[in-house]
């Protein structure tokens, strides 16, 4: 089995998905699904709520509580894609959109191909288990951030 990175973010929308506020955003995040799933470092996207808006409901309790999880080949794949034009616009503009969270707020952590034969449900409660392991223990091989990580795994 290959090895694989999973990567699972959160952002508190400012108004109901459906507010005007998010119609370029909304426009956005089907392109950047499209882009990510045609990129050959892309591996898989959590899709379990079948939502038509193509975002992750990590937390039924709070509606305006959005998140995205997706797999891919390595990190230098999940790298390109988050940094890349069209993505990286989106990062700068996120406050037009989105709440501060207190840190973190996403986490990046390993898995192998067999882990994507589990049940979507599972593999979320995974990342929001791996989220709370970051935001209790700070990096660690088991659960990281962009950018520290590179040396030390």
């Amino acid at each position: 089995m290959s090895r694989i990175l999973f990567q699972f973010n959160l952002a508190k929308m400012r108004a109901s998905f459906d507010d005007p506020l998010f119609d370029d955003f909304r426009a956005w995040l089907r392109a950047l699904h499209a882009l990510a799933e045609v990129d050959p470092g892309f591996v898989w996207r959590y899709q379990g709520e079948k939502s038509e808006h193509g975002y992750v409901v990590p937390y039924p309790s709070a509606p305006f509580i959005m998140g995205n999880l997706s797999a891919w080949k390595d990190y230098d794949s999940l790298c390109k894609y988050t940094f890349r034009d069209g993505h990286l616009e989106i990062l700068k503009g996120k406050r037009k959109w989105f709440e501060r969270l207190p840190s973190p707020y996403s986490v990046l952590y390993y898995g192998d191909e067999s882990d994507l034969e589990r049940p979507d449900a599972e593999l979320l409660e995974r990342a929001k288990t791996k989220l709370g392991q970051y935001s209790v223990y700070g990096e660690t091989p088991a659960a990281f951030g962009f950018g520290t990580h590179r040396g030390k795994l």
